[in-house]
């Protein structure tokens, strides 16, 4: 890989980082690769339904079971 092109990628991933983005790679099955860049689309929005997403996403990968008297937001 040339000068240039090392440089445009350094550049590429500063500007990641200045947003808080960051860029990395997965293993996952073939059928899944729509469904998790949606999700990961999703979640790298600054908005309510990224942090909705998020929280949902948490508690269906956590080991704890969900907490009681919560309140549960439909959106």
């Amino acid at each position: 890989m040339g000068g240039s092109q090392k440089r445009a990628i350094q550049n590429y991933r500063s500007r990641l980082e200045e947003r808080g983005l960051a860029r990395f790679e997965v293993l996952g099955l073939d059928g899944d690769r729509a469904l998790i860049r949606s999700l990961a689309r999703r979640l790298a929005e600054a908005e309510a339904e990224s942090a909705r997403i998020r929280s949902i996403m948490n508690q269906a990968i956590s080991s704890e079971p969900p907490k009681k008297g919560g309140v549960f937001d439909q959106a």
